[in-house]
């Protein structure tokens, strides 16, 4: 067992000025001592390179400039120039807590069949840390790919897992602009991967108040939707029918249809709706809630993505 592997911290960031030093900050603050931090600054136009610039001169990370590829694209990167047996990843507006990477190293050595070890996570909203909030998110073990189906549950932050079975497995899909962290966990799992979960919050999440939440919701909806269809392909007609497949890309259509709803695009949502061929009571709700006059719609999607918040986080 090597006890004291070097461990690369892949943080990705684009025009994350207000927030990529309380992320480096929470790595350097790590009980774990053999860690290498790379930042990959995906083509920002704002002020985050000079934030860093204190970390570079005193030879604390190694940055990598390249034109906007996206997440996968900076994850990818990151991955590649690592020099560590093992790799985390990190989104510059979270945080670790100081023994994620001591328990998570210490894990996999001692759990040389798993590929990917991922832990619990605690929430904050941002600009109020000191509050924080629980998930109601269910975890698993082993191969997840039937509970990745029917919800993601991985945050890509919680994540360590060694260089070699990202070159295993492969690089994430850089096609995507939402949900490439769900895709890569289902492909991943189709191959076999094995995931163990630590039962232990050790990575804080920065709630954002997005302002485009309407919008980038849709995006990421049809992202999710165009990803279970790509899976369907891969998968026999034996697994089709043990997954309930269809039932489930029903369920994608019906989630797209609500974020259109949502964004108060009657018309994308109904021609989503026409293409469910299967009777729906949830179907026929989103159709009547479509026809409502503007006003009132308005009011729903409001009270809507409140309750969402609060079933997410308690």
């Amino acid at each position: 067992m090597n006890k004291n592997p070097l461990v690369s911290v892949i943080i990705p960031a684009y025009n994350v000025e207000k927030y990529i030093e309380e992320a480096i900050n929470s790595v350097l603050a790590q009980t774990y001592l053999n860690i290498e931090i790379i930042v990959v600054d995906d083509g920002s136009v704002d002020s985050t390179k000079k934030v860093i610039d204190n970390y570079l001169k005193k030879n604390q990370i190694i940055y990598l400039f390249q034109d906007n590829r996206g997440l996968s694209g900076a994850r990818n990167t990151g991955i590649k120039v690592a020099r560590g047996e093992y790799v985390a990843l990190l989104d510059a507006d979270d945080l670790f807590f100081p023994t994620k990477i001591e328990k998570q190293v210490l894990f996999l050595e001692s759990n040389k069949d798993c590929d990917f070890c991922y832990c619990d996570v605690d929430f904050f909203i941002d600009g109020k840390p000191e509050k924080i909030l629980k998930s109601h998110y269910k975890y698993y073990s082993g191969n997840i790919f039937k509970y990745l189906i029917n919800g993601s549950f991985v945050n890509p932050s919680t994540l360590l897992f060694k260089k070699q079975t990202f070159n295993i497995f492969g690089a994430f899909d850089e096609s995507f602009e939402r949900a490439e962290d769900l895709e890569y966990y289902l492909r991943v799992s189709l191959l076999g991967a094995k995931f163990c979960f630590i039962n232990e919050p050790l990575f804080l999440s920065r709630v954002r108040k997005l302002g485009n939440f309407q919008s980038d919701y849709v995006l990421m909806q049809s992202s999710i939707l165009k990803i279970f269809e790509n899976i369907k392909l891969k998968l026999s007609s034996e697994k089709i029918k043990e997954y309930f497949f269809d039932n489930i890309i029903n369920k994608r259509k019906l989630k797209l249809a609500l974020a259109y709803l949502i964004n108060e695009d009657k018309k994308s949502c109904r021609n989503i709706l026409k293409t469910i061929q299967v009777f729906n009571l949830f179907k026929i709700a989103i159709y009547l809630l479509s026809i409502l006059p503007k006003s009132i719609l308005k009011s729903f999607v409001k009270k809507l993505i409140i309750i969402k918040r609060s079933f997410l986080y308690k």
